[in-house]
């Protein structure tokens, strides 16, 4: 309890921070699942497009079995998630606060909790960029409940892409390679180099992402991105995955369900090193996303019941020089202690348990050396990487003409490498 209120203590007081940097978070303990998507799609990107006909959805549960009030606001951002100088009036038609009225108290579940729900729309957006949604049950957003963030684009541009296994490092190695080619005929870019700013996720991971990306060549209407190293990814594998949406009938590396009468505890298989070779899961690759469901149950916001997970990775000698953490959007893609594994010595196992919501997840175990100031995870050592893996990119284009007061997202491609 003491080391819950501390992570939220420290959170709190970054976002008060002066030049806070907002990122996708839980902060109140007693909020879970929180999730921004595309209407209709749980595991879409949440973007939306001006003059588009899009919504986001934004659902959280409070493990708390009464309705109270909670609000929203929206908060427009440069390209690295600080808050932009634009007025509200200048990058939104409407309130940027509202109170949250969509709320169900949770039903048919073994835990109780009240679901609270709203949506965004792409019509009141007056600027492109990046977005951050703050929640708070008393409307004082310097201390937020949560913090979600969403993309609006202004498409002025098209993009191309390609991944090849042909890299600097080697043909046909652990790596992938991204060639990719900006379309802006008809949309000025005076200085590409200056203006222009390219970001890339693979797998919506953040650790890992390639930013301020600059092009390699350039012409009026026409920049490319090639044999940049910055573009060079870990391949990685075919992401692990459970799926738990029938308390009494479950798939994927889910070894036991044990059902209570006032809880259900599942424990995974326990994860073997898959490095040696590429072998594509039977059940696909879900690219480290997740998505709510119970089934014979029509609604997964307050009918999908919670279970305590427990992640169970065997230790090894091997292991002991790193930081071992759960990466996926269950977990925000962040390497944190939210998702760090613990070492169990007299069990001889890595254990990491959390609450979760009935449905599928996809995640992968990503390694961190100890005691290194290196904050991108790899792969290598126990999920193995490969350059046949099929992996979800997503570029974005930032444009910032001369005097411009903010980063206007004018390009946005989401892909899949097949090799």
């Amino acid at each position: 309890m003491k080391k819950h209120i501390l992570l939220l203590f420290l959170g709190l007081c970054s976002i008060a921070a002066k030049g806070q940097t907002y990122e996708t978070r839980i902060f109140n303990p007693d909020i879970k699942t929180l999730q921004i998507y595309p209407e209709g799609r749980q595991d879409g990107f949440p973007i939306l497009e001006i003059n588009g006909n899009g919504r986001l959805i934004v659902s959280f549960d409070e493990m708390v079995f009464s309705e109270r009030t909670f609000y929203y606001k929206i908060v427009h951002c440069n390209r690295n998630w600080q808050k932009s100088p634009l007025s509200e009036m200048e990058y939104y038609d409407g309130f940027t606060e509202n109170k949250i009225t969509e709320v169900n108290l949770s039903e048919n579940t073994v835990k109780n909790y009240t679901n609270y729900r709203f949506e965004i729309s792409n019509k009141p957006f007056k600027a492109s960029g990046n977005y951050a949604v703050l929640i708070s049950g008393n409307s004082d957003f310097t201390r937020p409940d949560a913090i979600a963030r969403f993309y609006v684009l202004d498409r002025n541009i098209s993009i191309d892409t390609k991944a090849t296994s042909k890299t600097s490092i080697g043909l046909n190695t652990q790596y992938q390679q991204l060639e990719i080619e900006i379309n802006n005929y008809g949309y000025n870019i005076q200085n590409p180099f200056s203006e222009l700013n390219l970001y890339v996720m693979q797998n919506r991971r953040t650790d890992n992402m390639a930013k301020d990306i600059k092009p390699t060549f350039t012409t009026i209407d026409k920049q490319t991105y090639s044999n940049n190293n910055n573009l060079i990814f870990e391949g990685g594998n075919e992401y692990r995955f459970i799926d738990f949406s029938d308390e009494y009938s479950y798939s994927g590396e889910v070894e036991k369900i044990d059902i209570k009468h006032d809880r259900y505890n599942l424990f995974t298989m326990p994860a073997y090193p898959r490095n040696r070779q590429f072998v594509p899961e039977n059940y696909g690759n879900g690219y480290g996303h997740y998505i709510i469901n119970r089934k014979n149950y029509r609604q997964n916001d307050y009918n999908a019941d919670y279970m305590q997970v427990n992640f169970v990775l065997p230790d090894n000698l091997d292991f002991y020089n790193y930081d071992i953490y759960i990466l996926g959007d269950v977990f925000g893609n962040r390497l944190d202690e939210t998702s760090k594994m613990e070492l169990l010595r007299e069990s001889g196992i890595r254990h990491k348990s959390v609450l979760l919501k009935q449905g599928g997840y996809s995640f992968l175990y990503a390694f961190v050396p100890k005691n290194s100031s290196q904050t991108k995870a790899t792969l290598i050592p126990f999920e193995g990487s490969f350059w046949q893996t099929s992996n979800e990119y997503i570029v974005l284009a930032y444009h910032t003409p001369f005097g411009a007061k903010y980063d206007h997202l004018v390009g946005a491609q989401i892909f899949f490498s097949k090799m």
